[in-house]
């Protein structure tokens, strides 16, 4: 009875969470086109450039404390004021550095505007530094809907500051004041919502530092490869061109972020719970792969297959060069979509260790497959490499969740075989239906009907695959079974019953 209430709760935590998101996403989305509208690509580039650095001084100390308040079975207040001392030092310890290397990296890189981009962006760690880890308790008793209220908080407030700087001063600050917004708004909002308040302590310092150790520098490993793309861009093309694939970057995680990040959230307090009970956490984790899948493939199809027509009707012919970019970078995610949520079965599961040499090799993996690339090919070769590699660690991530769990490459790839099937039928569907309205309609409604159909192909096929296979549990079931609930409720209303009765 307990574990049948936590897996209702784990899957109202998603979908509230997934609402949120979603919310969320969409004004960023209109913030991004306000924006694109008002800036030129290399305002993006060179913030984008600014946000890399920052992003690997902060990976470089960062041990994620506040994942083991999550992780450990019950955490006492003398841990929580343990992780809001390191964090708070951290914090510190970041800007200082970066105010320290800022005047050098804008040398090296030959444009002194980085100077005081850098010294602001600095600020983002210290603020975050501040954070109440006792918010992370919502996380932990799978309760989620403070999460999505604050998400959406930190998104409204990102887009009143980023929007109105922009418009009084059209300049990369706008981009930078909309993140120190943000930041400002996460930390104060989780002191608001919290009753705690965490204390001065390193007393704990040995438990949480043992398991943060390896999954900070599992951090820095990951913070290096997803920054290196935009190193290598700019340091071998142009800022330019940075600002192109920062765009596209941008756009496609708005939404891909949207759908997956609630998911592996959730699905790590969830996991937490069932560690020490092997056969219950492979029940979930197949149930969650499938789930997942069933969500992330055809959205990241969906976007491969309308990201020319998407940017050509909102951004116009100024983000062009955007659209590869977006292509690749949709299907990348697709890819990554496909071994499942094995982050937080890893994380649950404590193998910090184990996720620091697979992030570690895939990191070697991509530098190596984009650089190759690179001299064959300029810039397709970067876009080549970058897929094979993420390919590659596709099937590392499929060989720790069988080193973990024991299910086998063959199990895992049958887990997600129907929404890659279902898909797979919209790539017609979408194509056939922009050839016939080609000119009939204006290109705005055209890519409406595209969605459309693309939606309508996958879900009919998502319900006769389903069929074949004998109805069997998984993510098409769970629909199910909540529209069943919602109509029931439905029907309770006292509107509904004066209807059928009349």
């Amino acid at each position: 009875m307990v574990r049948t209430m936590l897996g209702r709760r784990l899957i109202r935590g998603i979908g509230w969470m997934t609402i949120g998101r979603v919310a969320g996403s969409a004004i960023g989305l209109i913030s991004t086109l306000i924006i694109a509208a008002l800036l030129i690509p290399e305002d993006f580039g060179l913030f984008a450039l600014s946000a890399s650095f920052v992003a690997v001084f902060t990976s470089a100390i960062d041990f994620q404390t506040s994942l083991v308040l999550i992780q450990m079975k019950d955490p006492k207040k003398q841990h929580f004021d343990t992780v809001f001392t390191l964090n708070l030092l951290r914090g510190l310890v970041l800007f200082l550095l970066i105010a320290v290397c800022a005047w050098p990296l804008a040398k090296l890189l030959g444009d002194d505007r980085l100077t005081l981009l850098l010294l602001g962006h600095g600020l983002q760690p210290l603020i975050m530094g501040i954070r109440n880890p006792y918010f992370e308790r919502y996380a932990k008793d799978v309760s989620f809907v403070p999460s999505t209220i604050l998400d959406l908080i930190v998104k409204l407030v990102t887009f009143v500051v980023s929007i109105g700087v922009v418009i009084i001063y059209p300049n990369y600050w706008a981009l930078l004041c909309g993140v120190l917004a943000a930041a400002v708004a996460s930390s104060v909002c989780t002191f608001v919502m919290s009753k705690e308040r965490p204390g001065w302590s390193l007393a704990s310092f040995d438990s949480v530092f043992s398991f943060s150790m390896w999954l900070g520098l599992s951090a820095l490993a990951r913070a290096v490869m997803a920054q290196s793309d935009r190193f290598i861009l700019a340091i071998g093309f142009s800022v330019v061109t940075l600002g192109y694939y920062a765009m596209a970057i941008r756009i496609i995680d708005q939404i891909v972020q949207a759908l997956q990040q609630p998911i592996n959230w959730a699905l790590y307090s969830g996991f937490s719970k069932f560690n020490d009970d092997h056969k219950r956490l492979q029940e979930k984790y197949k149930l969650a792969h499938a789930a997942m899948g069933a969500l992330l493939v055809p959205a990241c199809m969906g976007l491969m297959l309308v990201s020319d027509p998407l940017i050509r009707v909102f951004f116009g012919a100024k983000w062009e060069e955007s659209i590869l970019y977006c292509q690749v970078t949709a299907l990348v995610g697709l890819i990554i979509a496909l071994p499942g949520p094995s982050w937080p079965l890893v994380m649950s599961l404590a193998e910090t260790k184990l996720l620091f040499w697979r992030t570690v090799i895939t990191l070697g993996i991509r530098l190596g497959a984009q650089l190759i690339g690179i001299v064959a090919y300029g810039i397709p070769g970067f876009l080549i490499g970058t897929v094979i590699a993420v390919s590659i660690n596709y099937v590392i991530a499929m060989q720790i969740v069988k080193q973990l769990i024991s299910i086998s490459f063959v199990q895992q790839m049958l887990t997600v075989w129907r929404p890659v099937a279902a898909s797979a039928t919209m790539i017609p569907t979408v194509l056939l239906t922009a050839i016939f309205l080609d000119g009939l309609v204006p290109k705005w409604f055209s890519l409406a009907l595209q969605v459309a159909a693309g939606g309508a192909a996958y879900g009919s096929a998502s319900l006769a695959f389903w069929a074949l296979s004998g109805y069997p549990d998984g993510p098409e079931r769970m629909v199910k079974t909540q529209c069943q609930a919602v109509l029931r409720k439905f029907k309770a209303l006292p509107v509904f019953k004066r209807l059928t009765q009349s």
